[in-house]
């Protein structure tokens, strides 16, 4: 089975995210997590957020996945509401804990998602998506016996499995030492340029937000808001070279400022009144 060829969602849709709220109740408080957030991904692109601690970030990312519920707001992912598709597992999702199970080899941690869908496991897609990730000789190791990095690569290949119109991905490479995280970073391109997947990142680092995504979204500290959408004009495919150009330090540059411009604001929790 060629997965590239099995990719036939339409090149239309991607995420529509139309003023969105969120809010927290915390006892007899609450406090704004998200405010009035509209952002347009297109299909089959990379998007990276970006923000301080707490700006609501990982917040989005579970609302895009049907882990979290909304107070206002539109969501769609190629026209569809979030549950829709959970229900259908077209959302794969990898996060800084790869949460790999100990007892399970590579091979059927990888497969795990469809086991427990119940659906059919094809091996041949197992082991595509084995060499999507290069670990074609570490198919029957433990994750004991696997670096981070590879426990990470494991994890993607995860994600996946179900062939997912969206994929995304949660501070990913967040507890990677820095010559791992570069690594995989080059490596998580090379994976989607071979298997482009509607992409949403998680992270903290400006550089790694800019060197991965066709847009860049800054968002504010809570109650998060957007600050800026920058798309990134550098050309693919993109190499190590592309991180001492000018051009991408100076969009990084422009991102940073208006981050550290309008991001450190913070609303207290207040009492609700009612």
């Amino acid at each position: 089975m060629n997965l590239a060829a099995d990719m036939d969602h339409p090149t239309a849709g991607g995420v529509v995210i139309q003023g969105l709220q969120k809010s927290y109740r915390v006892g007899g408080r609450s406090f704004e997590a998200l405010q009035e957030i509209s952002l347009t991904v297109a299909s089959r692109s990379f998007t990276s957020l970006v923000g301080p601690s707490g700006c609501g970030k990982s917040t989005l990312l579970r609302i895009l996945c049907d882990l979290e519920a909304f107070d206002g707001g539109r969501v769609e992912i190629d026209g569809c509401p979030p549950h829709l598709l959970r229900q259908r597992h077209a959302i794969g999702l990898a996060l800084q804990d790869p949460a790999l199970l100990p007892w399970r080899t590579v091979r059927r941690n990888i497969s795990l998602p469809l086991e427990l869908a119940r659906e059919r496991v094809s091996s041949a897609v197992v082991d595509e998506l084995i060499a999507l990730v290069e670990l074609e000789h570490f198919a029957d190791a433990r994750p004991a016996q696997l670096s981070g990095g590879m426990r990470q690569r494991v994890a993607i290949a995860r994600a996946l499995i179900s062939n997912p119109q969206l994929l995304l991905l949660d501070e990913p490479f967040g507890a990677l030492d820095e010559m791992t995280r570069q690594r995989l970073n080059l490596e998580l391109l090379r994976i989607w340029t071979e298997r482009p997947t509607t992409t949403v990142l998680v992270t903290h680092s400006m550089q790694e937000a800019v060197f991965l995504a066709d847009q860049v979204v800054v968002m504010s500290g809570r109650p998060g808001t957007i600050l800026a959408v920058r798309s990134v004009d550098l050309p693919r495919p993109r190499t190590v070279s592309v991180l001492r150009s000018p051009e991408f330090h100076a969009i990084c540059d422009e991102l940073l400022e208006k981050l550290f411009s309008g991001g450190t604001r913070a609303q207290p929790v207040e009492e609700t009144v009612g």
